[in-house]
Formats: structure tokens, C-alpha cells, sequence
């Protein structure tokens, strides 16, 4: 099946994760949005100041609102010419290969919140972003 050329797609989308949904809005070649969705997401506070989430939540929750403007446009995947992603830069995902499971935490406002966070957890099985050892926090 021969791909259309970048100038022949039709769309961008955008997703963009927040500390309460995840959203998608697919835009046309002229900028307007086209089709939008947004699907909620679950908090946890397991102390003052801290919120987490599950981040397979929030991988099923942002599948969700991609497949969703994709269908309400009444596009298909190959007519779309760009997807951009946006989080919220505070928000910081481990994953830990015993038990293979992530973990994902963020601040809700103390600058040291996500450093005291980031150190609580046991960091055994982490890699860091280097992937050559644990990186300093």
C-alpha cells in the first residue's frame, strides 16, 4: 500500500495529559479543531502534598481519546500528518522490573515534594535515564 505524501494528510493531533484527564484534539489543515475527547483520571494522595496516578490508566485513557477523534473526524490513522504530546513536566514515571510494574508520582505544589518522593521509593530495578546506572536527583 503506497503512504500518502506528508502534504496529503489531513490532520494533527494533539494529547496532552493533565493531573485530572486525558485529552485529544485533532485539528484540520487550517488550524480548526475538528473533533476533541477527554476521559477523567483517577488521583491518589498517599500523603499531604502528594498525587499519583496509575500510569496505565493513563496510557488507556490517552489510546482512548486518540481512537476517539480519529473516529469522531471520520478519519483514518494515514491521514494524519503529525501528533503532538504534552505532559505536565513535573510528572516523573519508574518503572520497576520486579515486580514488572510502573510507578508514577507528582507534586502538588513544595518545590522538594518530587525529590522526597522520587527518594521514598525503593529504586531497585530503575534505570536512569542515561541508561547506565541511577542518575542523581
Amino acid at each position: 500500500m503506497k503512504h500518502a505524501a506528508t502534504d496529503e494528510k489531513k490532520y494533527i493531533i494533539a494529547l496532552d495529559q493533565g493531573t485530572t484527564s486525558s485529552r485529544a484534539v485533532l485539528f484540520d489543515r487550517q488550524a480548526r479543531a475538528k473533533a476533541a475527547a477527554s476521559f477523567p483520571i483517577t488521583q491518589y494522595y498517599p500523603k499531604p502534598g502528594w498525587v499519583e496516578h496509575d500510569p496505565l490508566e493513563i496510557y488507556r485513557t490517552q489510546k482512548d481519546a486518540l481512537m476517539q477523534v480519529i473516529a469522531q473526524a471520520g478519519a483514518r490513522p494515514e491521514d494524519i500528518a503529525a501528533l503532538g504530546i504534552t505532559n505536565q513536566r513535573e510528572t516523573v514515571v519508574l518503572w520497576d522490573k520486579t515486580p514488572a510494574r510502573l510507578c508514577t508520582m507528582r507534586s502538588c505544589g513544595s518545590a522538594g515534594a518530587p525529590r522526597r518522593c522520587a527518594l521514598s521509593l525503593s529504586m531497585r530495578g530503575t534505570r536512569s535515564a542515561s541508561g547506565t546506572g541511577r542518575d542523581s536527583l
